[in-house]
C-alpha cells in the first residue's frame, strides 16, 4: 500500500502551512492568553475554503477528502501550539 500524500494533498498542506506560519502563528499566543477569537483570520480561512474541506461542492464545500481535512486541521494546530 501507497501511503504518501497526493499532489492535491501536498498542495493542501503546503497552503494551509504557509497561511497558518503567516497568519496565525504570530498572534496565537495572545489570542490564547486574552481568550480571544480571530474572526478576521476565520473569515480569511473560509475565503481560502479551508472550512469546507469535507463537504461536497453542491453544498458549499470544497468536496476535499478526509485526508485533506485532517491535513489542514493539522497544520493550524501546529501554528497554534508553537511559540513565535
Amino acid at each position: 500500500m501507497d501511503f504518501s500524500l497526493t499532489k492535491e494533498q501536498q498542495m493542501i498542506k503546503e497552503m494551509v502551512r504557509e497561511f497558518a506560519e503567516k497568519e496565525i502563528k504570530p498572534i496565537a499566543i495572545e489570542l490564547d492568553a486574552k481568550s480571544m477569537f480571530a474572526e478576521d483570520v476565520f473569515k480569511k480561512m473560509g475565503k481560502l475554503g479551508l472550512l469546507g474541506i469535507p463537504f461536497p461542492e453542491e453544498y458549499g464545500g470544497s468536496g476535499g477528502d478526509t485526508i485533506s481535512y485532517a491535513i489542514a486541521v493539522e497544520e493550524v494546530g501546529k501554528a497554534c501550539g508553537e511559540p513565535d
